[in-house]
């Protein structure tokens, strides 16, 4: 599955969430941050728990991906959710994440 560009901020990272989580449902995931309603912790700007979600997801898709050519630019995102501090560093991150996990489901 690759993830499709949407511009809804709220849509990709949920689209990011159930990737991560071998395609879940919304709220699939162990700790149900699979679904966009999560994305409101990002607004105004980036709370603990926004960024301990997007951390996770983040750290699983390194886990997972721990053998290819990205995973130091994963870890270097997931060092990024905790220095972000507006949504729109936030949106940056989701977007590159998205781009990494699709060039990662390219080369399978």
């Amino acid at each position: 599955m690759t993830i499709s560009d949407n511009l809804d901020p709220s849509v990709l990272y949920e689209d990011l969430a159930r990737a991560a989580f071998n395609n879940c449902k919304k709220w699939g995931d162990p700790w149900k941050y699979a679904a966009q309603e999560v994305y409101t912790r990002f607004v105004p700007e980036p709370d603990l728990r926004g960024k301990r979600a997007l951390s996770t997801i983040l750290i699983k898709l390194i886990i997972d991906n721990s053998e290819s050519n990205h995973v130091k630019q994963l870890q270097s995102l997931e060092d990024q959710v905790w220095e972000a501090s507006s949504q729109e560093q936030i949106i940056k991150i989701i977007k590159k994440a998205i781009d990494l996990y699709n060039q990662l489901k390219n080369q399978e």
